[in-house]
């Protein structure tokens, strides 16, 4: 007797898809962590407390250069 063929799909771009979300991801986060780093690092060199001290510096620095 002859059973009957079984076809099977492979769906290529369900694994990858699922991987390529992750990589994403975590890309994402580590740009973000990057990021942080930085406002961090640029605080200090500054010698601002927060991150909205930081900005109240560099607006009143660009409006400085705006003057001359």
């Amino acid at each position: 007797m002859v059973s009957p063929m079984k076809m099977v799909v492979k769906l290529p771009w369900a694994r990858p898809r699922i991987n390529n979300r992750r990589e994403e991801q975590r890309k994402m986060k580590e740009e973000l962590e990057s990021r942080k780093r930085q406002l961090e690092e640029l605080c200090r060199a500054l010698k601002a407390e927060t991150v909205a001290d930081l900005q109240e510096i560099l607006c009143c620095m660009v409006l400085s250069e705006d003057l001359f």
